[in-house]
């Protein structure tokens, strides 16, 4: 099949350069043609000159797409369609594929797409079929404007329990199918054990206020002298917390220092963003992986793991997730597919259990052991074939939109009417 993988216009893209990436890269392992396009409403159409950017941190040359990519800024290179003046380039673009994937759904609100319903045209297809991917559980919050289109596509994806239950209300299809992963069952079979690493922990992710960080870098402190402990990532929480002049409150102690100067003098070592084969190489050294992230919205609508989990599986590092955010999973369980930490555990606790694990060689073994299992299921092959055929079937379970959805999806629309 010929497919085009669209992409909207965000800030802090974080996991979903390294799905559109893994993705692209499982289609063409399967015999695909794959095309990545970005759509906007402002500025020329074209693709833009690339620039090298091998000596800038945080940017690597991008496995599938073939272009240069950033956790936090996207993409360099990628052709770009303006589609409030060139919607026919999009049009004319689009029939030339089978299948047309949007990685990012649909536009956010913003200040940027106030007054934008010219969005809507892109789905407006003859020929080609269209699914849409939701990486997260807040769909019926952030964006219910998906309503608007789901008489469209042909179908949604979603990466994890809370994204699929949250779309229940979606009259459309929807599947399943997890984030899409680099495996190799040789290399797996030959991780690092438990016993070969340092007392070390890593957390990587986008600083977003759900991500949860900060009960991360309370707890450093706290935790034993002797533990390296490794924060990688950047985003605006990253810069609340750092901030000389706008810290938040949250984010001081109790005396009023900021709660990062606490775990930088207790031995914390922040690296900021860091590229694929930099992250591959501390998650093959360190003993756990610390996913500190929930949502109580999120977790209302089961699991929302994140890919930074399962990239800790394939490298034999041990998540340590929070129990809300790992919440009625159909896949992992405590204590056999990662370690648990309650949520609402107060920093002495939450140090006291990431000890506690880390010198458990026993658990933590049993663990490595069983994850190995698990990895195949997401195998970038594997998440390519699964939507292909998705978008192939007639096959999903199909929603039924709700009235609160109707009104909630009537609000967001308004702030793409209103100018």
């Amino acid at each position: 099949m010929k497919v085009l993988l669209a992409h909207f216009q965000i800030q802090d893209y974080g996991g979903i350069v390294n799905y559109s990436e893994y993705l692209a890269r499982g289609l063409k392992e399967q015999g695909h043609l794959v095309h990545p396009v970005m759509l906007k409403n402002k500025g020329a159409s074209g693709t833009p000159k690339a620039v090298d950017r091998s000596q800038q941190d945080g940017w690597e040359f991008g496995p599938g797409l073939g272009l240069w990519m950033h956790q936090k800024k996207g993409w360099q290179g990628m052709e770009q369609i303006n589609y409030v003046t060139d919607i026919e380039d999009w049009q004319f673009t689009s029939d030339l594929y089978d299948l047309v994937i949007y990685i990012v759904p649909v536009p956010t609100c913003s200040k940027d797409t106030k007054g934008d319903t010219a969005w809507l045209r892109l789905f407006d297809l003859e020929w080609s079929k269209q699914i849409v991917i939701v990486h997260d559980g807040n769909m019926q919050k952030l964006y219910p404007h998906i309503l608007s289109i789901c008489d469209k596509i042909d179908g949604i994806v979603c990466v994890h329990d809370a994204a699929f239950n949250s779309c229940s209300v979606l009259p459309v299809r929807r599947a399943f199918i997890p984030n899409p992963h680099e495996y190799n069952a040789a290399e797996v079979a030959k991780v690092k054990p438990v016993s070969e690493r340092e007392d070390s922990l890593i957390s990587l992710q986008t600083f977003k206020r759900w991500k949860r960080v900060d009960d991360l870098i309370r707890a450093i402190p706290y935790m034993d002298g002797f533990t390296d402990k490794i924060i990688c990532g950047g985003g605006i929480e990253y810069h609340y917390m750092t901030s000389k002049t706008k810290v938040k409150p949250e984010y001081l102690d109790e005396w009023g220092a900021r709660i990062w100067d606490n775990a930088v003098a207790a031995g914390m070592d922040y690296k900021g963003y860091v590229t694929t084969g930099e992250r591959d190489q501390l998650l093959s050294d360190c003993k756990l992986l610390v996913d500190p992230s929930w949502s109580k919205t999120y977790s209302e609508h089961g699991a929302h793991f994140n890919r930074v989990m399962i990239e800790a599986m394939v490298k034999g590092c041990i998540p340590v997730c929070t129990d809300l955010g790992m919440k009625n999973s159909a896949l992992f369980k405590p204590n056999i597919n990662y370690i648990e930490i309650p949520y609402d555990s107060d920093p002495k606790d939450y140090a006291g259990i990431i000890d506690g694990a880390m010198s458990d060689t026993e658990l933590l073994q049993s663990i490595q052991n069983n994850n190995k299992s698990l990895l195949a299921l997401f195998d970038k092959r594997h998440i390519a074939d699964a939507i292909i055929e998705f978008s192939n079937s007639l096959t999903g379970d199909v929603g039924k939109a709700t009235e609160k959805l109707k009104k909630d999806c009537d609000r967001k629309m308004d702030h793409f009417h209103d100018l």
